[in-house]
Parts: structure tokens; C-alpha cells; sequence
């Protein structure tokens, strides 16, 4: 099982982007639709010097919600500050920003990637923080995922 892992670990090494691409590819605005029928928008900027990227989301009729990711010593990890005293840790896997953490009960896990055609996608999964079920004596745990968003954007300018 620990080959495996480091296996894994060192093919996402192998295979993730530099942050000159996400500055270069991902920047710009975005726009497109996500299950449900909800319109979104994701504008990305480069913000303070070349260490942060102002990240803007609007959905369904909602105010934006500003964002700042910032760049790490690890040009693969990120972190996206909600400016208001939250902050996620995303990590650059396959031109994909993962991210997972729990939130008022709720696990939260998010995948954003620019796909080799272009398109940008936003995909957000929400699990319940309790688990639905145990196996192996106590070595798995699974959730039970109650609900799902997949919005898929594509560059305005």
C-alpha cells in the first residue's frame, strides 16, 4: 500500500503544472452554466505582483464573491484566501486545482481544470462529514455524497 501511495505521489510530481502556465493559461474571464441551469463566472487576474491572482466568482444572481490565490514556495500548491479569515489549500495536479475540507458539517471537495480544449471546468461535491458506512474492521470509512455541481466555462477575452 506505501508503494502505491509514493507511486502516486511522485507521478503527480511528474505530471503537474508550473505556476507560469496557470498564470499565463487560466487568466482572463470566464463564463458558462452549471447543473441546474445556474449561470457562473470566474474572472482570474494576476493581483499583488506575481505572488497572488485575484480571483472573482459570481453565480446565480449572487453578489461576487472576491477571492485572492496566492502562490507558495511549492509551485504546485496554492492558497485560495476568502478574505475573510478562511483559507483553502489547493493543490496543481494535470492542470487541475483539487482542493477537500469540511465546512459547518459538511465535506467540500472541489476540482477546477483548463481542459485541453480550452474549456474550464468547475466540478464542487458535497458529503456529509459523518460516515455512511464501515468496512475492513474500521479501516474504511465512505460518505454518503448528497449533492453535486459541474459548470463548464469558457474564455470571454
Amino acid at each position: 500500500m506505501i508503494k502505491l501511495k509514493q507511486l502516486a505521489l511522485v507521478s503527480a510530481m511528474l505530471t503537474s503544472t508550473s505556476i507560469v502556465a496557470l498564470d499565463r493559461e487560466w487568466r482572463g474571464d470566464w463564463e458558462g452554466r452549471c447543473t441546474g441551469s445556474v449561470d457562473i463566472g470566474i474572472n482570474i487576474e494576476i493581483g499583488q505582483g506575481r505572488n497572488a491572482f485575484d480571483y472573482i466568482l459570481t453565480y446565480g444572481g449572487t453578489p461576487s464573491r472576491n477571492y485572492t490565490f496566492k502562490t507558495t514556495t511549492n509551485p504546485n500548491i496554492y492558497v485560495l484566501d476568502e478574505n475573510n479569515g478562511i483559507l483553502i489549500h489547493n493543490f496543481l495536479i494535470d492542470n487541475c486545482l483539487l482542493d477537500s475540507f469540511t465546512i459547518q458539517g459538511t465535506r467540500v471537495s472541489t476540482k477546477t481544470c483548463l481542459e485541453n480544449n480550452g474549456e474550464l471546468t468547475f466540478d464542487v461535491t458535497s458529503l456529509r462529514e459523518t460516515p455512511y458506512s464501515t468496512s475492513g474492521n474500521g479501516a474504511l470509512q465512505d460518505f454518503e455524497v448528497f449533492s453535486r455541481y459541474l459548470c463548464r466555462l469558457n474564455k470571454t477575452n
